[in-house]
């Protein structure tokens, strides 16, 4: 985990370039108090992961609202341990004998053979004000909100990221880093899926899941990666709204830089291997999306939407139901299509769309005519 942090520390996707020097001059009045944030309770034994998050203005725009979301943890050092675990993982998972072996497998089931440590809390200091985080849940994560004094009363040209370290005691020379994204009130904004979305996964197959998984480099989806290249372009910010579990977010991260997918919050779903079955990995997202997509409209009243999913399981339901109770914020619906299926079917028309104008929402199966399906479009923060 440690070569994790740093790396991470080092990566250019998190220490972006700025041209705007009002931008480049908010930020380090931000930057500054939170590099000397302090971390207590946390053992030498033990790690965080900071996940990126995305912070809004307050009502009066005077603050910004920096949620943190952590997850601390302590890695299983006994080798033969492990490798008894892992096997045992493989074999509950039914996959292939000699899976265990595999480095990507050993990689990516490692997270969810963490121990979570709870009840411990990381003080975090911005200038002189001590702040304390925690204490964490039983699964290792923990949440706050902390407020930060806008610089200035112009408006931000556009989003940006600040990137933040929490250090341990003195003594440890580790630096668990974080992002958060600083997003105005008005602007462009893509809430998407992951799986079948921008990744290849194949959620309907139960066993290809798996092995895309576990056993398999993620690959992305055609085409997708240019479309959000070009979306992020046009000052675009993104939300990953995901039913998969926060253990995978180490390797999505790699994923997501590999490829070139833009950076953004992710909403992923809490799950411990001690409570559930691996096989619920991926719960009906009618369980786990809808709160976390109405927390974003709710947060960004006034920014323009576009979700983004895939035909694969309930994003077209899900997505359309919040289009008519949002219908002044979502703007347009993009649904991947991997079902083989037809816009004119049932399932959209008297169904998942029903009442909705066709000239929201598309069924697509090539990335060009989602291009081309946003291609002039005017959004309300670009027409006023």
């Amino acid at each position: 985990m440690s070569n994790f942090v740093a790396r991470k520390i080092g990566d250019k996707t998190l220490v972006p370039t700025f041209r705007n020097t009002h931008l480049a001059a908010l930020l380090l009045a931000l930057v500054l108090p939170l590099a000397a944030a302090g971390c207590s309770q946390l053992k030498t034994d033990e790690e965080v992961i900071l996940f990126p998050t995305a912070a809004h203005l307050t009502e009066n725009g005077m603050h910004w609202v920096v949620p943190i979301h952590g997850w601390v943890f302590e890695t299983e050092r006994d080798s033969l341990l492990q490798n008894v675990t892992l096997a045992s993982v493989a074999s509950a998972l039914e996959l292939e004998q000699g899976s265990a072996e595999s480095d990507i497998f050993r990689e990516r089931a490692a997270w969810f053979l963490v121990d979570n440590e709870g009840g411990k809390r990381i003080d975090l200091t911005l200038a002189d004000d001590a702040r304390e985080l925690g204490p964490s849940q039983a699964n290792g994560h923990l949440f706050a909100e902390i407020k930060l004094a806008r610089q200035g009363s112009a408006a931000e040209p556009a989003p940006f990221w600040l990137r933040y370290a929490v250090q341990p005691p003195a003594g440890d020379q580790r630096i668990f880093a974080g992002q958060v994204l600083f997003v105005p009130d008005e602007g462009l904004t893509v809430i998407s899926d992951i799986d079948d979305t921008v990744k290849v996964s194949h959620v309907r197959d139960k066993k290809a899941l798996l092995e895309n998984t576990f056993l398999k480099p993620f690959v992305p989806a055609p085409g997708m990666v240019a479309l959000y290249q070009d979306l992020r372009g046009k000052g675009t910010t993104f939300h990953y709204v995901s039913s998969s579990p926060w253990q995978l977010y180490p390797s999505l991260r790699d994923f997501f830089d590999r490829v070139g997918l833009p950076n953004g919050s992710f909403h992923l779903r809490s799950f411990r291997f001690k409570d559930e079955s691996f096989f619920n990995l991926f719960k009906s997202s009618h369980e786990t999306k809808p709160p976390e997509i109405e927390t974003l409209l709710a947060t960004f009243p006034d920014r323009d939407f576009i979700l983004i999913g895939d035909s694969g399981e309930a994003d077209p339901e899900i997505y359309g139901d919040v289009a008519r109770r949002y219908p002044d914020q979502v703007r347009a619906i993009l649904i991947r299509n991997v079902t083989a299926e037809n816009a004119g079917d049932s399932r959209y028309v008297d169904g998942a769309f029903k009442e909705l104008s066709p000239d929201l929402w598309l069924l697509f199966d090539d990335a060009d005519e989602a291009h081309l399906f946003l291609a002039g479009r005017q959004w309300r923060a670009m027409s006023d």
